[in-house]
């Protein structure tokens, strides 16, 4: 394959990447919801996770091996674009260390509402079981039923009552325990992420930034036509 051949080819392929970078940024983006901290902090993400497209777009389309230079006006005006997302990349560090922090309260106080409402609904329950009339302790000596069966040594309604009291306390105390699991699970989630893509972001800045020095050679060429 003669070289100029090869060139264009080579710098197709690169356009079809960045292409495809411009279709799936869209996608990310689309339909928006700015001001929601889970939609923000993921499209952050998703943002990081797709840099390898346009990083080996650029790559390709600005290559060393591409010997011919023709149109190096549109190579001039394309080369602008890597300092683009590089400040936009750069721009990601806040917004996800912001959300990061949002997502954290919001969690914190779905965990306080959940925890309130089981407290409450608990203490009825200690109410209820407290004010819980002897005879119905008594049935349910007599006909306990599978979930609700009393162990042996509880033989009076007072022993029952005590019985209930005692497991009511221990399934609130396994209910906020699963409480806590879940938000410190989530909140783990939540930091990886926040650590991967903080970290993701600088990285991708600094090779934008790289990518954009590296083109200087298109708006040289490009000033050189107009010269």
């Amino acid at each position: 394959m003669p070289i100029e051949a090869y060139a264009i080819t080579i710098r197709l392929v690169g356009y079809a990447f960045l292409l495809y970078t411009v279709v799936d940024f869209g996608a990310a983006l689309i339909p928006p919801r700015f001001t929601d901290p889970v939609w923000e902090f993921q499209f952050a993400g998703r943002l990081v996770e797709l840099v390898w497209f346009p990083l080996i777009g650029f790559g390709l389309v600005f290559a060393p091996v591409i010997g011919s230079r023709r149109g190096a006006k549109i190579l001039a005006a394309v080369s602008w674009i890597p300092l683009a997302l590089a400040i936009l990349y750069f721009a990601l560090l806040p917004l996800l260390v912001i959300n990061t922090i949002r997502l954290e309260r919001t969690a914190l106080a779905t965990f306080n509402i959940i925890s309130e409402r089981q407290a409450a609904a608990f203490t009825m329950l200690n109410q209820q079981l407290e004010t819980l009339p002897a005879t119905n302790l008594e049935n349910l000596l007599r006909n306990p039923p599978e979930a609700l069966r009393p162990p042996a040594d509880a033989t009076t309604p007072d022993a029952v009552r005590a019985w209930l009291l005692q497991r009511a306390q221990s399934e609130q105390a396994e209910a906020r325990q699963r409480a806590e699991d879940q938000r410190n699970a989530q909140r783990l989630e939540v930091l990886r992420s926040s650590v991967k893509w903080c970290f993701g972001a600088l990285l991708s800045s600094l090779m934008m930034f790289y990518i954009w020095q590296f083109s200087g050679w298109a708006r040289v060429a490009a000033r050189r036509e107009f010269a």
